[in-house]
């Protein structure tokens, strides 16, 4: 039986992927700064001797890695201290005795620019330090790092216990029938339900995989802010409602990776979408 184990417990995807182990029977170790509950590791991330303490003492063979430091506004997307806390976190986290480490990285390593299909040898582009601290822990994990690997390459979620970000902000103004605030070109932009993303992340950890492998992970579908609004209004059935004039700079992330190795999500996007906003109009 795996021994696994997730950082970043206490986050919005941590805590997600807590929940979809639980509801399988499976055990799952959170490690956390600061303990909680009984069945919690302690241990500070940024320190290496407390990193290598819980991964021995508890017999971790496994660890999921959602723990980073995610800006909360867009301007501290380029604060130094991002960079530097995510790249000496993963190389603390990165011990010999690990069988697999799956980490979450981030469709930003694309650059904001990306456009079309995009499959995991398209060119990368950081834009701000958080994206380069994705981009450089990848680059150190295939360099350095001598286990077994999968550097999972995330879009935007959604979904769950989250009652802000661009889903939730859209659905929210068209149901009091307001116009959204959207930029004319908007970045590139892919979305994936945090329920989708913590069911992949299970079977990344527990499914028989390739080899130290690079992975997007999503619906595989063409997918942009505009094509969002298009379908939020579509399935809200706002046929009459004026459409803003913005860019249709649209990705597609080619999942055939995901898809040999670990499947399709549980739900489409469309199902996902409808979800979200029953959700929230229940809400508001």
């Amino acid at each position: 039986m795996k021994r696994i184990a997730v950082t970043g417990a206490n986050g919005y995807l941590g805590k997600q992927i807590i929940s979809t182990f639980l509801s399988r029977g499976i055990k799952i170790f959170p490690i956390v700064r600061n303990q909680n509950n009984s069945n919690e590791i302690v241990c500070d991330l940024t320190d290496k001797e407390s990193v290598e303490k819980a991964i021995i003492s508890n017999n971790i063979d496994t660890i999921i890695h959602c723990a980073a430091m995610v800006p909360k506004k867009w301007e501290q997307y380029d604060e130094d201290n991002c960079y530097n806390q995510n790249i000496i976190m993963l190389q603390n986290i990165a011990h010999e005795k690990l069988k697999r480490l799956i980490f979450c990285s981030s469709m930003t390593v694309y650059g904001v620019d990306a456009e079309g299909m995009i499959d995991e040898s398209s060119a990368t582009s950081a834009s701000n330090a958080y994206s380069k601290s994705k981009l450089d822990c990848e680059e150190w994990l295939q360099k350095k790092y001598k286990g077994d690997y999968v550097i999972a390459r995330l879009p935007g979620l959604f979904g769950g216990s989250r009652q802000s970000g661009l889903i939730y902000n859209l659905i929210l103004s068209l149901s009091k029938q307001e116009l959204p605030e959207l930029v004319k070109e908007p970045p590139a932009w892919s979305a994936l339900h945090v329920d989708d993303a913590a069911d992949l992340m299970y079977r990344l950890a527990t499914f028989p995989l390739e080899n130290n492998i690079v992975c997007n992970l999503g619906y595989g579908i063409p997918q942009s802010i505009y094509r969002l609004l298009l379908n939020v209004m579509a399935l809200m059935k706002l046929d009459d409602f004026p459409v803003q004039n913005i860019s249709d700079n649209w990705v597609c992330l080619n999942i055939n990776r995901q898809l040999r190795n670990i499947g399709f999500t549980s739900r489409d996007w469309f199902q996902r979408l409808a979800q979200e906003i029953s959700t929230t109009e229940n809400i508001s």
